[in-house]
């Protein structure tokens, strides 16, 4: 359309959510955490009373996957654009991004030990069963609670990660359809078009999948107290951030996730030397 491609839109998934275990949270008087401070101030209590503070399966994307959220929190809306999305080397080695490194190092501490390359369905399963407090996951994760029978408020909490309220950070599947000049195969686009935009089309699916609609006039009945958060947050306005792999490609993305991974497997490595070296490294690829 006017030279530009235009995809057709089927789900909006948000990657910045916390999923909790309320009975944990009830039974050792801890808030479910606003910001990241507030974690790490009740992360030590949680601990001490048998709980692993915070799941994680430490694969690659993941780690990645709570980086970004960090970032979001700690450094804002505008610091996360200038890194994941602008990739500005000046922005990454500045003091601002060495303290989102900092914060996220301050959370190995609160993990396990058994998280190396553990799958996020089995560390969402220690929040269920009550191992663990929370985790940092995209709204994919509710499937696992649903399957075990627990229901949003009553068994486990769901809220926008610590710090990124009224932001949401997305994941998206769309759909493209190829230029074509014959009638036939326009028509049957128009027609496949028409019915996944329709609004009720949206509803069942997004339903199903447990995502929300990008339509933002669906009808909310039938989604949980989750889902219409979501959908009420990005009618009124929360600023809508592209996720991760819509705005990064090829060797941008794994320079990204090599030294966030990097950082978190040696201990050894400062904040200020991980931005400088994701600045550089991020300057080499770009040349």
């Amino acid at each position: 359309v006017d030279g530009k491609i235009v995809a057709i839109p089927m789900t909006l998934h948000g990657s910045n959510w916390l999923w909790a275990n309320k009975k944990v949270f009830e039974q050792t008087g801890n808030p479910i955490p606003a910001n990241w401070q507030e974690f790490l101030s009740i992360a030590p209590k949680l601990q001490k009373d048998g709980y692993i503070p915070l799941a994680l399966g430490a694969q690659s994307w993941q780690l990645r996957l709570l980086f970004n959220n960090v970032l979001l929190s700690v450094g804002g809306s505008d610091l996360y654009e200038q890194v994941m999305i602008k990739h500005n080397p000046e922005a990454i080695e500045s003091e601002a991004m060495a303290n989102v490194f900092n914060t996220f190092g301050k959370l190995r501490q609160y993990t396990d030990d058994n998280n190396a390359d553990r799958g996020w369905s089995e560390t969402t399963k220690l929040v269920i069963e009550g191992k663990a407090a929370l985790q940092i996951m995209g709204d994919w994760a509710k499937g696992e609670f649903s399957q075990a029978s627990q229901v949003p408020e009553k068994e486990f909490i769901c809220e926008f990660s610590p710090g990124t309220q009224n932001r949401y950070l997305i994941v998206t599947d769309v759909f493209v359809a190829p230029t074509t000049n014959k009638e036939e195969d326009l028509a049957m686009q128009e027609k496949l078009i028409s019915i996944m935009m329709d609004t009720e089309t949206q509803r069942e699916f997004n339903l199903n999948k447990g995502s929300i609609p990008p339509r933002t006039d669906v009808s909310t009945k039938g989604f949980d107290s989750c889902s219409t958060k979501a959908m009420k947050a990005v009618v009124g306005g929360a600023k809508i951030i592209p996720g991760f792999n819509m705005t990064n490609k090829g060797l941008i993305s794994n320079v990204l996730m090599d030294s966030i991974s990097k950082f978190w497997q040696s201990e050894e490595l400062s904040p200020e030397q991980a931005a400088e070296d994701l600045a550089k490294a991020i300057r080499q690829a770009s040349i």
